[in-house]
């Protein structure tokens, strides 16, 4: 099963939504209320992070009342003045129509003005605009072009794309090998969706033209479950990390499907070596988001 490229190109978060957020959402703390006063201030005399960061609580309901409006509001301000994070969140308010009018035009003129900065979250969104035509005429080549630059600064998403680019032939020549090692570069970063579609590479045919046999080999398991144990252990992780519900539904199957295929030994070793790729995912993201 191949689910649809569109529904994994049409959702990304706003900046700095990584990190979690303790507060329920319009719910202030005495120790919120005194940053929240504190950064304001700062806002209001023009410090472009702090409108930045201010027009992301409002996006987020992080300590004030969820409030688009006044998100666009502080985010504008911090992108005038060349904030590559806001121009991003200000694209990103734009194409889904939160506190403005939706406008793909604007969207993709602030994601170009962040991903000129070398934002790769704003990349990776010019990207999928360049893809699906939105705001922009549709070019393959150039959506490709940014997904690239993305993918080059560790962006998992990025990193998916530009596999897919791969894998179908889009804006790049078809190349099984590539596909795979952008796919398993997302994947080894907690992507859910690259995860699920790695999982379905192993053991095709056009896998093993790409990829020659290079994935995880456990010298302990005979060699005709190798790739039953591997898939085993992607759509394990897949069903954990995926925001998508088909995928998590699929991801499920094939386990449940797997677990009463493998010998127990090969699915004990499958089912650990799936946790430790997912706590080494966790750590990845811990160090991203300083948390």
């Amino acid at each position: 099963m191949r689910l649809p490229v569109l529904a994994i190109l049409l959702a990304l978060p706003l900046a700095g939504q990584t990190t979690v957020n303790d507060q329920p959402a319009g719910q202030v703390s005495e120790q919120t209320t005194e940053n929240l006063a504190e950064l304001r201030a700062q806002a209001e005399q023009g410090n472009a992070v702090a409108q930045s960061k201010l027009g992301r609580w409002y996006a987020k309901g992080q300590g004030v009342p969820q409030d688009f409006a006044e998100a666009v509001k502080w985010l504008r301000k911090s992108a005038a003045q060349g904030n590559s994070h806001a121009q991003f969140n200000l694209g990103h308010c734009y194409a889904g129509g939160l506190g403005v009018p939706q406008n793909y035009v604007e969207a993709v003129k602030w994601f170009r003005k962040s991903a000129d900065q070398g934002n790769d979250y704003a990349q990776c969104e010019l990207g999928r605009c360049y893809y699906n035509g939105r705001g922009i005429p549709k070019d393959y080549s150039k959506a490709a072009k940014w997904f690239r630059k993305s993918a080059e600064q560790g962006n998992g998403l990025g990193q998916e794309l530009l596999a897919i680019c791969y894998g179908d032939g889009q804006g790049v020549k078809k190349d099984f090998y590539e596909y795979g090692k952008f796919m398993k570069k997302a994947a080894e970063q907690g992507e859910g969706a690259a995860q699920f579609f790695l999982s379905q590479w192993i053991g095709a045919e056009d896998y093993r033209k790409g990829m020659n046999g290079r994935y995880y080999h456990d010298p302990e398991v005979d060699p005709k479950f190798q790739g039953d144990a591997e898939s085993y252990v992607w759509d394990s992780l897949a069903a954990i990390n995926s925001y998508d519900k088909e995928v998590k539904k699929e991801s499920i199957k094939v386990c449940e499907f797997l677990a009463n295929k493998l010998p127990p030994y090969v699915l004990m070793r499958a089912q650990a070596r799936a946790q430790q790729l997912q706590e080494e995912i966790n750590v990845k993201r811990i160090e991203k988001t300083g948390d």
